[in-house]
């Protein structure tokens, strides 16, 4: 029964230990899981190989599915893991370190595992790969290597469909265009409390101060600094009992000057300790 084992080695490596326990895992898997050929090649796209993680965790299948080149990013800089779109299958350069080969019989039948894999300018990455390794290996290995007639086949495209400036522009697009969503979430979700905010003043106060970003601004710049809705309403109401008698000091009952970044902090400061919970 054929197997797949990773050297000890495999967790003391400098780019493995930069990933995280999900990527750890991801890449120790994908080295032992069934549909990694002897020749370090895994015959799955990106969609089949989620599919296989789904059956393991529904949270590495969804951190997978969403992310799985951000997750493994450092191994795709490294060149440890190639992927071939043309080809949709897996390809990783140093599977025969965690895996020699030392019987002749063995690379007989490279030939057909490189058979299952598809014609595409990563194959002949593949095959060059084995012929490196064979040129440091054993007279009998060598000997076999060559009576199996394999060449980097001439038909291919000379375009690698996958290669590092191209993932890489693909991660970043894919990141930035993330980052941009998250971020215009966010701030309509702050927009909407401040809105909140501003009318529990407008009602404490009995005053009109509209929803415009002159007076909203002030309201979202403390909730970025991480104040809540709860710490905003006790200040408000703090300042009210406070103010409201003094014809003169009501008048600062406003955005402006309620939410000004050094009063704010000053205000709070003044709540006691039930207040701003």
């Amino acid at each position: 029964m054929p197997y797949r084992q990773i050297s000890h080695e495999f967790w003391t490596d400098e780019t493995v230990r930069s990933l995280t326990y999900i990527g750890k895992g991801i890449w120790a898997c994908m080295l032992t899981q069934i549909n990694t050929m002897p020749i370090g090649v895994m015959n799955l796209s990106i969609n089949s190989f989620c599919e296989e993680i789904n059956t393991l965790s529904d949270r590495v299948s969804h951190m997978v599915s969403d992310t799985l080149f951000d997750t493994l990013n450092p191994l795709f800089e490294k060149g440890s893991i190639r992927y071939s779109e043309e080809g949709r299958f897996f390809f990783f350069r140093n599977f025969l370190k965690h895996n020699p080969i030392n019987s002749p019989k063995l690379v007989i039948a490279w030939k057909k595992y490189l058979a299952k894999v598809p014609e595409c300018a990563l194959k002949n990455e593949v095959i060059q790969t084995l012929d490196e390794y064979v040129s440091q290996s054993s007279e009998s290995i060598k000997e076999a290597w060559k009576s199996l007639g394999i060449k980097v086949s001439d038909t291919v495209c000379d375009r690698v469909s996958d290669t590092l400036e191209t993932r890489n522009k693909k991660l970043e697009t894919r990141y930035l265009k993330k980052t941009v969503t998250k971020k215009s979430s966010e701030n309509r979700e702050r927009r909407e409390l401040a809105k909140s905010i501003l009318e529990f003043l407008n009602l404490k106060t009995g005053r009109n101060f509209k929803p415009l970003d002159s007076n909203l601004k002030f309201i979202e710049a403390r909730l970025r600094e991480g104040f809540t809705r709860a710490d905003c309403h006790a200040i408000i109401a703090n300042k009210y009992e406070d103010w409201h008698k003094d014809p003169k000091m009501f008048e600062y009952l406003r955005p402006a000057t309620l939410f000004n970044a050094t009063k704010f902090a000053q205000y709070a400061g003044e709540l006691p300790a039930e207040k701003s919970e």
